[in-house]
């Protein structure tokens, strides 16, 4: 009788696994399910919250996980200026929203803030190459901005045409001086040298006074609340120009700083450079 090798046997034998190590995924399983489905009903309010604008529902989940997002990067200073140079775009958005749904104007103002908030991160970086860099991109933004309100402002004119009152003619109803009528009347006819009153053939004609009322056009000289409204929004969108500006103004200034401190510790060390190498080059003549 042949004889099977106790190796063979105990490769044929199945070895079971640990209960151990099935229990623990099963566990991970359920925790994985549960962490999601907890996690479904947030991921919705952001998705929901992504294009809303102040006075909505989910803008303040809108903003809360801003905050959130904001506290998670403020460990490095450059990952904070970046993801705050990032929500200027979002608040330029909100702003552009609000005036022309709403014709609210608080928005700028948020915005200005806004920007003003990521200069002030970008500019207080220590690393120059990262501090360089953000300027940068927060200088292009600005640009689009601008130009995002020039054409903003340009439909605000628009509206103040449209809304002027000198365009819009109103009618109302004035009295025109009445207009004399011709109407018969009977006349005399003379029978045996007297004078009777019989009506004749050819009657004369007498006036009598027909008043009548004509609609007469005219324009009303005070400016209507519409029109008010938007030279408001004009001038605000105005004076965001100005604020954005100055802002743009102050970086290249901060730029133009850093290039020629940059220049004057290059010409520093190229200067060391020479006279350590004159230094060397005397030591070695003597």
């Amino acid at each position: 009788m042949d004889t099977i090798p106790a190796q063979d046997i105990a490769q044929q034998i199945p070895v079971p696994q640990p209960p151990q190590k099935n229990n623990l995924r099963k566990f991970f399983n359920i925790s994985s399910w549960v962490i999601l489905f907890a996690l479904l009903p947030l991921t919705v309010l952001i998705f929901l919250s992504q294009d809303s604008i102040p006075g909505d529902f989910f803008y303040p989940v809108k903003r809360g996980m801003e905050n959130v997002i904001l506290a998670a990067a403020s460990v490095n200073p450059a990952t904070r200026a970046a993801f705050t140079t990032d929500l200027t775009a979002a608040r330029f958005k909100e702003a552009q929203s609000l005036v022309i749904s709403k014709s609210n104007i608080s928005g700028l103002s948020t915005f200005v803030d806004e920007v003003q908030a990521a200069q002030l991160e970008v500019t207080n970086l220590k690393n120059d190459t990262e501090r360089k860099t953000l300027e940068e991109k927060l200088t292009v933004k600005i640009e689009e901005y601008q130009n995002g309100l020039s054409a903003l402002s340009a439909k605000t004119e628009q509206n103040i045409i449209a809304y002027n009152p000198q365009e819009n003619i109103l009618p109302t109803s004035t009295p025109i001086p009445p207009t004399p009528t011709m109407t018969p009347s009977p006349a005399p006819r003379i029978i045996n040298a007297q004078l009777s009153p019989q009506p004749s053939s050819a009657p004369i004609p007498t006036l009598t006074i027909a008043p009548t009322i004509a609609a007469n056009i005219q324009t009303t000289p005070q400016e209507s609340a519409q029109v008010l409204e938007q030279k408001k929004i004009a001038q605000t969108i105005k004076e965001t120009k100005i604020n954005l500006e100055k802002i743009k103004k102050d970086l290249e200034e901060k730029r133009n700083e850093d290039r020629q401190r940059q220049d004057k510790r290059s010409e520093s060390e190229t200067t060391n450079k020479e006279d350590a190498n004159k230094k060397t080059e005397t030591h070695r003549q003597k």
